[in-house]
């Protein structure tokens, strides 16, 4: 999975361009780029977390995946968000921030490249989409777990299993939020 040019120049470099599989971060957002990704051989792309259902519907995804849950990265900040709140001890660690309406959101710091991800409070899901989203043509569908404990993560992948791969509707429990999938970038 190469989630920026510099790995995907080094995975060719390595012979393994043909196994890559494009991260949504990779320009991918409209015919032109997906034909000249595929010009180059990759194995495929995952369709642009910006584009909604209307946009998604316009490109050829019959070798893009969609991501259908995970929580997704609103900001990269290269400011220390621990010595910005206490001190920094150039360790790993999980801070949370809250907003003016009390949602909190998670802060993983990777110290060790001073970089910080704040992720979204809420996590992406597709569950209700589902018909809409297989109408794209996708090769595939993704779920992303990155802040789930392992109870959490069986409990999601339980629920998107028996929606996409069961075809079966489902009460939705959880609070998901869709993303760009309706409204697209403003």
């Amino acid at each position: 999975l190469a989630r920026n040019l510099e790995e995907y120049a080094l995975l060719r470099r390595l012979s393994m361009g043909k196994r890559t599989q494009l991260d949504y971060s990779l320009y991918t957002m409209n015919r032109e780029a997906q034909e000249f990704f595929r010009s180059k051989g990759v194995a495929g792309m995952t369709a642009p977390v910006e584009l909604n259902h209307r946009e998604l519907g316009t490109l050829d995804n019959h070798d893009v995946e969609l991501i259908i849950y995970g929580y997704q990265v609103l900001m990269v900040s290269a400011q220390c968000s621990r010595k910005n709140t206490s001190f920094c001890d150039r360790k790993k660690a999980v801070l949370t921030l809250k907003d003016r309406k009390n949602a909190c959101f998670t802060v993983q710091c990777h110290c060790d490249f001073c970089y910080n991800l704040l992720y979204n409070s809420v996590p992406l899901g597709l569950l209700k989409e589902r018909d809409e989203a297989e109408e794209l043509g996708f090769s595939g569908v993704r779920l992303q777990f990155t802040l789930e404990d392992a109870k959490e993560a069986k409990s999601v992948l339980k629920m998107f299993a028996k929606a996409y791969g069961e075809k079966r509707v489902i009460q939705q429990s959880r609070i998901f939020t869709h993303g760009h999938f309706h409204r697209g970038v403003e």
